[in-house]
């Protein structure tokens, strides 16, 4: 799937609420037609996400953002230098079963959106604190009812390719058998909505599960819709009725046997395309999501949108690398020289020590909320080591002390790190991902690392168990992931 399929809609929503500026790599082999006038977007930057040191290198000069989003690209490398940005920032992952970067990369970004509801646990356990479904949806603007002609009994536009579509294909020969079916692939724009509109019933069928962007889009083009059980996976019967909205077929014969209902029952077709249409217009549109975008942005970082837009200035002190959304912090070794109220002013409300000295304990009680001697495990947004106390036996129990994809952050020397060749391997072996690194003058590192409660190769061998693509098996994907992913 190209993302030019999604993208358009989302940056088009975003311009009607926003000044936007888009940055990333154009497809140039795109037929030109598809989005006359939307694509590329105004002032958009053509470069190569992953190349970028800094996004300021292709912004406008002094124009800063509030806001910074980052729309998976279906495969295409992605910016991870977010560091130095001085807003919240969303990573919107689409075709999560297939993109196994987007794990890693989502890392990298404050709060993650996935488009498919059985994936927001495995971006979790990767290491992700903050991850929400959104589903796809549809443009009205585009997505709409045309006076036509029906020529075709069922319409159905997508593709057809093997491996991943072999099922569709064989269903949509069964289907053939009965019916005039009408198949186009690589079709855009106006001409898929002439296309939907030459057919009194559309077909759709997901071929990983996904509630797929068909389902919207057909919907609000006032068309019956008949699809497969499959999406109820990932929550299709959560955003739309069975019998009310749309059809939902089991098998090949079911789709048979509800394609000659559908089409011998012309008040059931007219209630179809009259109720989907209606539900996916009040609650589905790209506006609804890009609205659930921002008030969950507002929810973990408020005022956001009132920020100065400078760029942050970072220096030795390792509460300056805090995340935005940090409400409770463990100081491991009580080296962290802040003090709560301090700490109160940037959202955090809970700032616990940890030490076993206890005379350390009695001095130091006053700046803490609690000092521990056996901090609780799965308790703290983010922990910090500083200096003296960063050992291995450190690391592992901060990792223990922190909740699923919290953050730790580690202020250490060279000596600290002696044999440690590969940075990132190292602490991937246990269980943490780098996403900083920042040398300091002064010849110390600080590191800042999330939490991951399961490996990627782990997630792949799920997924693919689930989604049974011929092909795509287990062996095949793990083995282009490394051996600490």
């Amino acid at each position: 799937m190209t993302p030019l399929t999604w993208m358009p809609h989302l940056i088009s929503a975003f311009q009607s609420i926003a000044d936007v500026r888009t940055i990333g790599p154009l497809l140039h082999d795109f037929p030109a037609d598809a989005w006359p006038g939307t694509w590329p977007p105004r002032d958009h930057a053509d470069v190569e996400l992953d190349k970028l040191d800094s996004l300021y290198d292709a912004l406008p000069s002094g124009w800063t953002p509030h806001l910074v989003i980052a729309i998976s690209g279906g495969g295409i490398p992605m910016f991870t230098n977010t560091h130095d940005l001085p807003c919240p920032t969303v990573f919107y992952s689409v075709d999560t079963w297939q993109c196994y970067m987007d794990y890693l990369e989502a890392l990298h970004y404050d709060i993650v959106f996935a488009g498919q509801r059985a994936y927001v646990p495995h971006l979790r356990a990767a290491g992700s604190r903050h991850v929400y479904w959104l589903p796809m949806a549809c443009n009205p603007d585009l997505h709409k009812p045309i006076d036509a002609e029906e020529l075709h009994d069922i319409t159905f536009v997508g593709g057809l390719t093997e491996p991943v579509h072999w099922q569709r294909a064989q269903v949509l020969k069964a289907l053939q058998q009965h019916f005039d079916v009408h198949i186009l692939a690589r079709v855009y724009g106006a001409a898929m909505n002439d296309a939907y509109a030459s057919g009194r019933v559309a077909f759709n069928h997901a071929a990983v599960q996904d509630v797929n962007m068909r389902i919207f889009e057909a919907l609000a083009m006032g068309r019956a819709l008949l699809t497969n059980r499959d999406s109820e996976a990932n929550g299709l019967t959560e955003l739309f009725e069975n019998e009310k909205h749309l059809l939902i077929y089991d098998d090949e014969r079911d789709l048979v046997r509800k394609a000659s209902r559908l089409l011998s029952d012309d008040s059931l077709r007219e209630r179809l395309q009259r109720e989907g249409r209606e539900a996916v217009l009040a609650h589905h549109t790209y506006a609804h999501r890009v609205h659930t975008m921002l008030g969950t942005v507002r929810a973990l970082c408020p005022g956001f949108d009132a920020c100065s837009g400078e760029p942050p200035t970072r220096g030795e002190n390792l509460v300056e690398y805090l995340p935005l959304d940090c409400t409770s912090l463990l100081d491991y070794g009580v080296g962290l020289g802040a003090s709560r109220l301090a700490l109160a002013r940037r959202g955090v409300t809970r700032f616990d020590g940890f030490t076993t000295n206890s005379d350390l304990r009695r001095q130091r009680a006053g700046s803490y909320h609690a000092l521990h001697e056996s901090p609780p495990a799965d308790t703290f947004d983010s922990a910090a080591i500083d200096y003296n106390h960063v050992t291995d036996t450190a690391i592992c129990s901060a990792w223990q002390v922190l909740v699923q994809g919290g953050t730790l952050l580690i202020k250490c020397d060279a000596r600290q790190l002696t044999g440690v060749t590969d940075l990132n391997s190292w602490f991937r072996q246990r269980d943490f991902h780098v996403v900083q690194s920042n040398k300091l003058a002064a010849g110390s590192t600080i590191i800042v690392l999330r939490k991951r409660t399961r490996r990627l190769r782990d997630i792949a061998r799920d997924v693919c168990s689930v989604l049974n693509v011929p092909g795509v098996t287990a062996e095949s994907v793990v083995g282009l992931l490394d051996a600490d992913w």
